[in-house]
């Protein structure tokens, strides 16, 4: 056989094998619209049914967690975008991932980012989401909806009946919706980029009729109704069942305050049924909880450098590798032995330096819930 017979043969072969990889990829797209059809029909999103544990997991869509969407409070900027290079999953080859929030296209303003009390807000409309049968509504496109009564969403999202707090969830559910998010990812040896923009929410509409102005309940006849439609992208995420499993109460811990956690644990409540407050709120903490449990979803353990990771949740990375080390390690005291991965497994976090001892190594592994846990190591 001669060489430009053999380069022939070995084309054809390899233009077979990419046809095949094709018609297998249309076959299985085929099912997946054949699925995505029966759940519009249904009017709801059929997501797998989760293990019956106390802490209450709940589905939060994928696309949230693979990337840093969610920054600290302590965030200044109006916009942000962030950029790292991955591997693809089975070629090996770079990827760059392009993350951008606030403001996707140069010609508009800038709207803000995504902070912690963005992730709060967002986890907690996903559990009613959940709670409510994660319903459809097909008008232009397939969104999922959540609708409730607004003293019931007010006290869900913030845990407060007060006219501030009326207002503060209207902002959130404002923000969801109106803060655009780009997600691009660039495969330069294929010059082929892939890019969604999107928001989480795609609208909240508020109905108020005949309603107390102080108090915002109903009076006789009357009502106090919210409806939040979730984005088409993200509806279709969870068609797609490209989701994964949260634990709601330990990220809600650590979010809260040592007095609200105290309080909630004694069953204790103020007027009106409020949470008492008091204590410094962390934000590291549950920024962190999320993070891990994606990334040791699928893996034992898991390292990054500190001032890569305080680089992704939009914090101030420090010059100094102590200063680094003195932010970051309240938190891990907080976060060891935390329940992660639906219960399955429990959080082992520590710190060590780094071999060029320019920084510190955050090192986070699973391990079975009935195995006893040491406190975090520095």
């Amino acid at each position: 056989m001669s060489e430009n017979e053999f380069v022939d043969l070995a084309a054809k072969s390899e233009a077979a094998r990419e046809k095949a990889q094709q018609e297998e990829e249309a076959r299985r797209e085929e099912v997946v619209q054949a699925e995505l059809a029966q759940q519009v029909e249904e009017g709801r999103c059929n997501i797998v049914p989760m293990p019956n544990v106390a802490t209450q997991p709940f589905r939060a869509e994928l696309y949230t967690e693979s990337i840093p969407l969610f920054v600290s409070n302590s965030f200044r900027g109006e916009s942000r975008a962030y950029e790292r290079t991955l591997k693809h999953p089975q070629t090996g080859e770079p990827i760059v991932d392009r993350i951008i929030v606030g403001k996707v296209d140069r010609r508009d303003k800038e709207r803000g980012v995504l902070k912690q009390e963005h992730q709060e807000c967002w986890y907690k409309l996903l559990k009613l989401w959940d709670e409510q049968g994660y319903a459809l509504e097909t008008d232009k496109a397939t969104m999922g909806v959540l609708k409730m009564s607004q003293y019931e969403l007010v006290m869900a999202l913030i845990g407060d009946d007060s006219a501030k707090a009326y207002s503060r969830a209207s902002r959130l559910l404002a923000d969801l919706s109106g803060i655009p998010i780009q997600r691009s990812q660039a495969y330069s040896w294929q010059g082929k980029v892939d890019r969604v923009n999107f928001t989480l929410v795609d609208g909240a509409t508020w109905v108020a009729e005949n309603v107390d102005e102080e108090t915002m309940l109903p009076r006789p006849g009357g009502r106090a109704e919210v409806t939040v439609s979730f984005s088409p992208f993200v509806t279709e995420q969870f068609l797609r069942k490209r989701v994964k499993q949260l634990l709601l109460t330990p990220y809600l811990e650590l979010s809260a305050t040592d007095r609200e956690n105290q309080t909630r644990g004694q069953g204790a409540r103020g007027p009106g049924g409020r949470v008492a407050k008091g204590g410094r709120r962390s934000t590291l903490a549950p920024l962190l909880y999320a993070k891990l449990d994606h990334e040791l979803a699928g893996k034992d353990r898991y390292h990054i450098r500190l001032e890569t990771l305080l680089a992704e949740l939009g914090m101030a990375t420090y010059r100094y590798k102590s200063k680094r080390k003195e932010k970051v390690l309240p938190s891990l005291e907080r976060l060891s032995g935390k329940p992660i991965v639906g219960e399955k497994y429990k959080l082992r976090v520590s710190l060590r330096e780094a071999a060029d001892r320019k920084d510190f190594i955050l090192e986070a592994e699973r391990s079975a819930p009935q195995m006893d846990l040491p406190g975090v190591d520095i």
